[in-house]
């Protein structure tokens, strides 16, 4: 739900920026280039995209476990991509981006922590 949310917000954020020029497309294409920022806030909302299109269990058994886990790790580079949309903006003081980037890195420090344990335990039973 949290990856769910995550792709809504993205959603919504991305169409009120637009709605804020009048969906001017040349305009905010010339955007994107000129302000480095919106390029990669862009790009993390477009690897939200395969996740939340394939965050279903009927996805899952489509894919196979093991595609999907492995498509799902992008969320790690969005969640990179959405922190560094955040710095780059430059709207934030020292103190929010400092507390942003240590929750994040905490958060995924012990995701990444998890899935070490998980495939060290997995190689243990393959071989004993």
């Amino acid at each position: 739900m949290v990856g769910l949310f995550a792709a809504f917000y993205a959603l919504v954020h991305l169409a009120v920026w637009g709605k804020d020029y009048g969906f001017d497309w040349g305009f905010l294409a010339s955007e994107l280039t000129a302000r480095p920022y919106l390029a990669v806030g862009l790009a993390g909302a477009l690897l939200l995209v395969p996740l939340a299109a394939t965050s279903t269990d009927g996805s899952v058994r489509r894919l196979g476990a093991r595609a999907w886990r492995r498509l799902h790790w992008l969320a790690y580079p969005a969640a990179g991509l959405a922190y560094l949309h955040f710095v780059m903006a430059g709207r934030f003081t020292r103190a929010e981006i400092l507390i942003d980037g240590l929750v994040l890195v905490a958060l995924l420090t012990l995701r990444l922590a998890r899935a070490g344990r998980r495939h060290l335990a997995a190689l243990r039973t393959q071989y004993p």
